[in-house]
């Protein structure tokens, strides 16, 4: 198995499949502008893996993504500090969209928000309580 290493996210590699998990379960993995960053990257790097063949979406704990972190939350203080968040959150949407490789969503628990807005952009949705 290949670990690779983001802040707020584990990715795994083992036998063709990508394992990416948000890794703030104290939070239940709500979002942050490092978490969408991270998760982005996880993808991009995911899809630019000629050993990645397949990529399973999952979050650590008993939630999937409880949506905007209202504790970590940025209030941006200019149209600049805006545009950064819009684009960190549209860039996970594209790398989870337009990826070739098939995206397994193992949704566990809550999905809210922008994190009900991640499972639904998976391929594939399995939903568990």
């Amino acid at each position: 198995m290949t670990n690779f290493t983001y802040d707020t996210v584990l990715s795994t590699l083992e036998a063709g499949v990508r394992t990416i998990t948000l890794n703030r379960p104290e939070r239940l993995n709500a979002m942050t502008l490092q978490l969408n960053i991270d998760v982005a990257q996880a993808f991009e790097d995911a899809n630019a893996d000629p050993g990645t063949n397949a990529i399973i979406f999952t979050g650590a704990g008993r939630g999937f993504c409880a949506g905007d972190d209202r504790q970590d939350h940025i209030e941006p203080q200019n149209e600049a500090e805006a545009r950064m968040m819009v684009d960190a959150i549209q860039r996970v949407t594209r790398a989870i969209v337009k990826g070739d490789r098939p995206v397994v969503g193992a949704i566990n628990g809550w999905a809210v928000g922008g994190g009900f807005e991640w499972a639904i952009n998976c391929d594939f949705p399995i939903w568990a309580e």
